[in-house]
């Protein structure tokens, strides 16, 4: 699927004008959500609506207070995490947080292979994309249909038509660069112009390898044989560097100046290492690819009550602040999709064709596509 930025922002502005919320006050607020607004320069009434999105049927709460915690596993960095529950942790007190940050292989395929032996490793799980359909298939995923928030995302692609994941943040997947080492005139209009320019070659490149978070999207829009001669093109006109590690290595790897730049990058993380000073920019040719990063509950959870809780408060307007806070990812609330201090590097995004990479194409030709970028 593909549309405009300022479109996509348009169809959530006007969804969110279609419901009214109640305006927050900060004396219903935890301190710490006060904190992050201030330190956002955010009113508390942004949160509007707030109180009442914490309604759950009170069986729920009961049970979480029996259930007492639950595990949760992602790729965020601890610290961003720990920064990220703060109010959660006030207002669900007696539920206890157990986070494990995981690489790809840990935080879904392992989790998968025991699943499929009846072992559960986790209560909720994130980070998964390139395996929902085999997770969906081996009946290893709670379905989410009665957690009240999942209906306020932006877009019905930010939630599985089935029940059983739903989006909580969103990416856009372009170049991280070292401002020191790319000009402001060497940067790509289009996908295609990245091929033609000579400072990105000579292994000056790092790339990935990470298809499923770029690539995918480009193949939706224009088609497998495009994608299949795009990435054949770009590993022999540019001769990047393959690079294994996870995406934050290498953006690390371009602050420090050993890459020029990296690909794909992500805009929160890319914005937070530029805030402490690193010599970072982000560049987004068009069309712009982006992804919905999914969430769900692990069938046989047996913290149920309380990973339900957990869901429905980060899909709530205080739970996506909380996250912007802490690792500056771009929220999936209807509400919260047209404010531009919540999208890192708008002004790179605005007015872009978006290449939307939604679950069931990966589910599809997640195979194919991997096949293809192994050949390469």
């Amino acid at each position: 699927m593909k549309l405009r930025f300022g479109a996509w922002l348009a169809m959530a502005a006007f969804a969110a004008a279609a419901s009214a919320a109640a305006p927050a006050r900060a004396a219903d607020l935890p301190k710490s959500t006060l904190d992050m607004l201030k330190a956002l320069d955010a009113d508390p009434s942004l949160l509007a609506g707030t109180e009442g999105e914490m309604t759950v049927p009170e069986a729920w709460i009961e049970a979480a207070k029996k259930e007492k915690k639950i595990r949760v596993y992602g790729s965020r960095d601890n610290d961003e995490f720990a920064k990220s529950v703060r109010p959660f942790r006030e207002r669900y007190p007696f539920i206890t947080i157990d986070y494990t940050r995981a690489s790809y292989g840990n935080r879904a395929m392992n989790i998968l292979v025991a699943a499929q032996a009846g072992r559960i490793l986790t209560d909720v799980m994130t980070g998964f994309g390139g395996s929902v359909g085999q997770f969906k298939e081996a009946g290893a995923l709670e379905s989410l249909r009665d957690v009240p928030n999942v209906a306020k995302v932006a877009s019905p692609l930010m939630r599985d038509d089935d029940g059983f994941w739903v989006g909580h943040q969103v990416t856009h997947w372009c170049i991280t660069y070292n401002t020191a080492k790319i000009k402001a005139d060497e940067l790509p209009k289009t996908w295609d112009d990245l091929l033609t320019i000579p400072v990105w070659r000579d292994r000056h490149l790092g790339v990935g390898n990470r298809p499923q978070l770029w690539v995918i999207q480009l193949w939706g829009l224009y088609g497998q044989e495009w994608a299949k001669s795009y990435v054949e093109k770009l590993f022999t006109t540019l001769r990047p560097q393959l690079r294994l590690e996870g995406v934050n290595a290498t953006i690390s790897l371009t602050a420090a100046g050993e890459l020029y730049a990296t690909l794909p990058g992500s805009g929160y993380r890319t914005q937070r290492l530029a805030k402490e000073g690193a010599p970072l920019s982000f560049h987004c040719p068009e069309p712009v690819p982006m992804s919905i990063n999914l969430m769900a509950v692990l069938h046989g959870s047996p913290s149920l009550n309380a990973a339900k809780l957990y869901l429905n408060w980060t899909l709530s307007k205080e739970g996506q602040v909380a996250q912007f806070y802490a690792d500056r990812s771009t929220p999936v609330h209807v509400e919260l999709q047209n404010d531009d201090r919540l999208v890192p590097f708008a002004q790179n995004i605005k007015g872009k064709q978006i290449a939307i990479r939604s679950a069931s194409f990966i589910e599809d030709n997640s195979d194919q596509l991997y096949a293809m970028w192994n050949a390469e």
